[in-house]
Parts: C-alpha cells; sequence; structure tokens
C-alpha cells in the first residue's frame, strides 16, 4: 500500500514541477508520476502509525486519517482557496476487482441497510473522550508537518528522544534500531522519518518539548508569529473545530470559535477554587473583593468579575494569588513550568494557552518614547543645580537616544515607502510586510530620488542605503513624498493591465476593486493623496529644520559649542512632533487589534480597532471589499490611517511577517501554474474552480 506523504511543501511544489495544477483531474499514471521518489505517507489512526518505517503502534491514540490527495493553487490570482485533485489508485488492480464482487455478495446476502457508523462507534478506536476534549491534539502533526523546518524537527525529536524518561527511545530502538545519541540518530532521518517517530509520542510530550525548545530560543518564533497549518490549514478534530498554532509562548489549540477562550478561563478558575471546599470559597470571595453580606451568591460574582475584567487582569488576579493555583494552571494547560521563569510569563502563557491574545497592545517604538522622555528631564534641569546631571551623563543618555531615533525613523520610512509604492494585490501574500526582503524595494525608490540631487561633481547628496544614517532619513520622508509625485505624473503608465484585474470584478457588482493602478497610493482618495504627501514633507521639515542631526552630533562626539543646550531641548520638541505624526498617520508600525464589536439585528456591525495609546479606527461591516485580501479584523496588524481608499474608513492595513524558519519554509507559496495553461473560466465550468468547500473529511 502507498500513502502520499501529504504535509508540508514536498507534494504540493511536486503538483507544481510537473503541471499537474493545471489539469481538471489526474489518472492514475499522474498518481504514480507525483509520488514518484517521495516517502511514504504519515497518519494515524487510533493507535496505529504508518510512515517509512511500516506501521507501528502506539500506547498514544490520536486521529490523523489518511487522505488521497494533493493541494494546489489554480492560476487565478484573485482565488486564495486550496484545491485538490483525488489520487487513483489504478482500475485493474486486484483489490478494485474484487470490491465490486463484495458489493454483489453484501447487497444479496444483507439486502437492509446497517447502521455502520453506529456499530463503528462501539470499537476502542472511536474515543468519543477525545471528540469532545477542547484540548485534544489529534492536529498537531498538521503543525509539525507543515510548520517546522526540517532542522527544527530534528531538534524537536532529539528533545524528545532525551526527554521522555526513556520511552521515546526504547520503542524506536526496538522496532527501528534506531541507538545512539540523540543528535546523531536525527541527523540520518528525513521528514517523514522524523514525523513518525515524532507521532509516538504523547500530545503532552509534544506540546511540552516545543515549549521548552521555543522558550530556550532553540526553535526562533519572533514576537507577533503565529505558526500554523498552511496545506493542511482546513483540517479541525473534534466537536469543537480545533486546529493547533505555535507563538513565542508556546503551543496552543485553537479552537473554531474564538468565544470558547472565556469559557476555558471560567472553568480554570473553578478547578484553582474548588467550590465544594469553604476555605477555597472564603479566599475567591477575598480576592474578588466581595467583602459585605450581599444577595449574590459567589458564583454571582464571580461571573460579572470575569465579564467586566479583561482576560489579563482576570488571570493576574487569580493565577498569582497562590502558589496551588499556577501548579493547577500547569496542570491543567499542559505549561512547562521550567520554561517560565517570570510572572509576566507565566501571565502570558495561560494566557495563549486558554486562546487569547498573549500580548497587550504594545507599542513598537516604547523604548524610544521611554528615553526621549529621559532626555527631555535631563535637559530641562537647572545647569547650576549641583544634583543635576553632568556632561557625561548627558552625553551617554544621547547615544541611546539617538539610536533609538534612528531605528524608528529608519523602521517608518522604509515601511511607508513599501506601503504606497508596491503593487500588493498581484503579490502572492497581499499586505503582508516582511521586512527583510521589502527593504530591497524601498531603498531602491528612494535611492532614484537622491540620485537626482547630486553636487557639482555630479554625486548624489545623500547615501541612501541600509546604512543611513540620521541626516539622510530626516530627509527620506521628503524624498518619498517627491517620489510619490513623480508616480501621480505618470499614473496612465501605472494602469492595471486587464490580465492583472480579477475575473470576479468583471462578473458581479457588490464586491469593488479599489486598485486600478499598480501603484496603491494612486489609487487613495484625492484628499488622503494630499494628507500624505503633505505630512511626509512636515516631517521632513520639523527633523531637518531643527537641526537634529547636528544636535546628535554635538553631542556624541566631544566638541563644545555655545547654545548646545537650547539647540538639544529644540531637537527633542521637533522629534515629538515628528513621531507624533509618524504615529498619528500610520506610517510608523503601531499594532491595532480589536477592541470593540457591535453588531445589529440585520447583520451590520462596528468594529473598533485599537492601538496601545488609544488611537482608534472605526471600521463598518458589511464591506465591498472583503475579497481583496486585506488582513482580517481579528488578527493585530498595521493601519495607516492617512491612506484611505474608499469612505468611510477604508484604509490600507498589513500585517507583518518577521524572518525566521517559517517564513523561509513558505517563501514562494502559493505557487501557480502560468495562466495560459489553465482557464478559469473551464475550471469554473468543471467544478473545481471555485474555492473549495471543506467537507467532513476535513475534521479529523
Amino acid at each position: 500500500m502507498r500513502y502520499p506523504y501529504t504535509f508540508g511543501r514536498l507534494l504540493y511544489d511536486r503538483a507544481n514541477d510537473l503541471g499537474m495544477n493545471a489539469k481538471v483531474r489526474l489518472n492514475h499514471r499522474d498518481t504514480l508520476d507525483l509520488l514518484d521518489g517521495t516517502p511514504q505517507g504519515v497518519f494515524q489512526v487510533g493507535a496505529f502509525v504508518t510512515g517509512p518505517f511500516g506501521i507501528v503502534e502506539s500506547e498514544h491514540r490520536r486521529g490523523c486519517r489518511p487522505r488521497m490527495v494533493v493541494r494546489y493553487h489554480c492560476s487565478d490570482q484573485a482565488c486564495q482557496a486550496l484545491h485538490y485533485h483525488a489520487l487513483e489508485t489504478s482500475r485493474e488492480a486486484e483489490i478494485n476487482e474484487n470490491r465490486e464482487k463484495a458489493d454483489r455478495v453484501l447487497a444479496r446476502e444483507f439486502p437492509s441497510v446497517s447502521d455502520w457508523p453506529g456499530y463503528y462507534r462501539r470499537f476502542p478506536e472511536f474515543d468519543r473522550h477525545r471528540t469532545y476534549d477542547d484540548f485534544a491534539g489529534d492536529t498537531l502533526p498538521f503543525l509539525l508537518g507543515d510548520a517546522l523546518s526540517l532542522g527544527e524537527l530534528q531538534q524537536l525529536v532529539a528533545y524528545l528522544l532525551d526527554n521522555t524518561q526513556g520511552r521515546l527511545r526504547a520503542f524506536w530502538r526496538e522496532r527501528a534500531g534506531l541507538n545512539g545519541p540523540a543528535a546523531r540518530i536525527v541527523e540520518g532521518l528525513g521528514s517523514a522519518q522524523l514525523m513518525q517517530v515524532c507521532l509516538v509520542a504523547s500530545d503532552a510530550d509534544i506540546s511540552s518539548a516545543l515549549d521548552a525548545l521555543v522558550a530556550s530560543g532553540a526553535i526562533f518564533v519572533p514576537a507577533g508569529e503565529v505558526r500554523r497549518p498552511v496545506i493542511n490549514a482546513s483540517r479541525t478534530s473534534g466537536a469543537f473545530e480545533l486546529s493547533p498554532r505555535l507563538s513565542r509562548f508556546g503551543v496552543r489549540i485553537q479552537p473554531g470559535d474564538n468565544s470558547l477562550a472565556a469559557l476555558r478561563l471560567r472553568r480554570l478558575v473553578r478547578q484553582m477554587y474548588r467550590f465544594d471546599k469553604e476555605e477555597d470559597r472564603l479566599e475567591l470571595a477575598w480576592h474578588l473583593q466581595l467583602r459585605d453580606e450581599g444577595t449574590d451568591t459567589l458564583d454571582a460574582v464571580l461571573e460579572q468579575y470575569l465579564q467586566s475584567s479583561t482576560p489579563r487582569q482576570a488571570v493576574s488576579t487569580l493565577l498569582l494569588a497562590r502558589r496551588s493555583n499556577f501548579i493547577v494552571a500547569a496542570d491543567k494547560l499542559n505549561l512547562n513550568e521550567r520554561a517560565l521563569s517570570t510572572d509576566e510569563d507565566r501571565i502570558n502563557a495561560v494566557l495563549w494557552k486558554l486562546g487569547f491574545t498573549a500580548e497587550d497592545l504594545l507599542d513598537p517604538h516604547a523604548r524610544f518614547w521611554v528615553l526621549h522622555e529621559k532626555m527631555v528631564t535631563l535637559t530641562r534641569q537647572s545647569p547650576i543645580n549641583p544634583l543635576g546631571p553632568d556632561e557625561e551623563q548627558l552625553r551617554s543618555q544621547a547615544v541611546n537616544y539617538f539610536v533609538a531615533l534612528e531605528d524608528l525613523l529608519k523602521d517608518s520610512l522604509l515601511y511607508s515607502t513599501w506601503c504606497l509604492t508596491v503593487d500588493h494585490y498581484s503579490s502572492p501574500q497581499r499586505f503582508i510586510y516582511r521586512p527583510h526582503l521589502a527593504k530591497e524595494i524601498s531603498l531602491r525608490v528612494l535611492k532614484e530620488q537622491a540620485d537626482l540631487d547630486v553636487d557639482e561633481d555630479g554625486r548624489p547628496r545623500l547615501a541612501i542605503d541600509d546604512k543611513m544614517t540620521l541626516y539622510p532619513l530626516t530627509r527620506g520622508f521628503g524624498l518619498l513624498a517627491n517620489a510619490l509625485r513623480d508616480f501621480q505624473a505618470r499614473a496612465k503608465d501605472l494602469v492595471r493591465p486587464d490580465k492583472g484585474v480579477p475575473l470576479w470584478y468583471k462578473y458581479q457588482s457588490l464586491e469593488r476593486f479599489p486598485f486600478s493602478h499598480t501603484v496603491p497610493f494612486l489609487d487613495l482618495l484625492p484628499d488622503s493623496r494630499t494628507d500624505v504627501l503633505e505630512s511626509l514633507e512636515e516631517v521632513s521639515r520639523r527633523l531637518v529644520g531643527a537641526d537634529v542631526s547636528e544636535a546628535r552630533n554635538e553631542w556624541l562626539h566631544p566638541r563644545r559649542r555655545g547654545g548646545q543646550m537650547d539647540r538639544l531641548r529644540g531637537s527633542l520638541d521637533a522629534v515629538r512632533d515628528a513621531v507624533e505624526m509618524l504615529q498619528n498617520k500610520g506610517f510608523s508600525r503601531q499594532v491595532y487589534r480589536r477592541a470593540k464589536t457591535e453588531r445589529d439585528e440585520a447583520g451590520r456591525s462596528t468594529v473598533v480597532l485599537a492601538d496601545s495609546r488609544g488611537q482608534e479606527l472605526v471600521v463598518f461591516r458589511p464591506s465591498g471589499f472583503a475579497w481583496i485580501g486585506l488582513p482580517g479584523l481579528d488578527v493585530p496588524q498595521h493601519v495607516m490611517s492617512a491612506a484611505r481608499f474608499a469612505e468611510p474608513s477604508e484604509v490600507l492595513r498589513f500585517r507583518t511577517e518577521e524572518d525566521s524558519e517559517f517564513a523561509r519554509l513558505w517563501t514562494g507559496y502559493p505557487a501557480r501554474p502560468r495562466r495560459g495553461a489553465d482557464s478559469a473560466a473551464a475550471r469554473v465550468y468543471a467544478g473545481i474552480g471555485v474555492p473549495e468547500q471543506r467537507s467532513d473529511e476535513d475534521r479529523v
């Protein structure tokens, strides 16, 4: 028997390379060509795990059923759905010849319809408990196979071999002769072999191992990155439609309904405080500040408290109230206690495992503002005050401050340039900012403008490169405004070609397509374009006019000049105004999250997105722009509030994807066939060009 290895990109890329994503269906010959040279597929049904080492029986039960398909993307850039081809067994195979005979025998001897599902559910293989377990890890294999690189998978298996009290090591020594140091064992194994070795371990062991590796940095997950299955994204398990996630806080099992996180928190509180014990009830009442003899029961007070408090407030108050509470939480949520060294780590880990957002609305430039306030305080102290700062103290503080300022201005300049000049709709992964990839694009746009301003020797006056110092950064926002004006002058040359316009736009009138140009700035509303240009120029004017770069040089180098302190104070004021404008207009990467949702009986909703400073964007739904690929309102994102492309509040919004193993693993995804080789109209007619509907098979 041959199973396809359906994790990761292997078959996805192979189908694209062989042109199979341009076919209407695959025949048996195509199936053999696709699977040629690929490893045996890894699946698990109950205790049985199949893979390159054959079929082995594990002590840990899991449902990860075989699926005989290969996933692919069609050529329509507007279509984000993962389609699939069914893999075909030869019609001449003996098993197929005998199947018809068996059907005839069954129909003759057992003519009545039988309750096969009911019969199956009486077997131990059908685990009813796991069906209703909201932390069941049946979909963990999809996370391991889709979201870990080969090197990370090797680290995971090596950790499991050394940290499962010898159980996993003994199992594979007996069945496959795997022996010796863990690092040497995993070095010779491929991804399919590693997956099969790993799946013999329990969900708890796998989750704890991943948590420990992420906490130690052995598996690097940058802040803001949430890894999830990609090829297997649609596969969920159990009654709660569970799927796995991995962030810098570890693994969590995510329910399909986000509101279940609140129910999990309510249950955890009742597990930490035993309501049948008077001592626990009194202690909980104390923590909830229930002092008077009211008519409300403790249960009612607890419900009111959980409804009126933020999840972070509730977890902070109750989790840290006593050590026994954390012990209970660690047991129920499978926390790796050794990886949690501080109270903040413990709070974030509990929030994440329950299903909440683990981080507050963090300001990415919070460090800059802390340093800015320190500088302002130091410069405002009287120079005759004997307790005031000396010159060396101020210079030491200035070094850190101006480095933070350069980082902020550089990040904002490169981000804004990319946002306003790149054709996001035609990007393989739309409206996703990757700093390590976008930098080259932004620098090229800015350098083209800088090269127009040369000295008497024909050399550019500004050095625009990855090592830009403060002066070119202060001028950079003006360069960006000039580049946008040049695009405006060439707008007719930047109209999107017909083949770049989505097909759905031509055949319906509900959903609108706002990007008629390949430069998004050109598709902003007229008053928005004016606001963007004036704001960029104002930022540059304030920074250059206040001699910010000169103030930096004076304090970073030991040279005395008259009025040095006054110039520094003026520069600090100009910097504050400029940075506030960058943040207010959305030119810096402030993180917005959903803060509130209101819905009426007609299904209309008002969603409020807010950042750490309380700045808000009000978004109305339904929207006529649901199909263009902007980030969903439930995910953390950046909002360029000055860049409105439709009334009343449709603005450019983006997610950030930092450089990581996961990002590199899925670079160039989705991969599509040539447009001419795959007629979208023909695919729709064939019934396979429409977005894929999730079937019952997707639910494990």
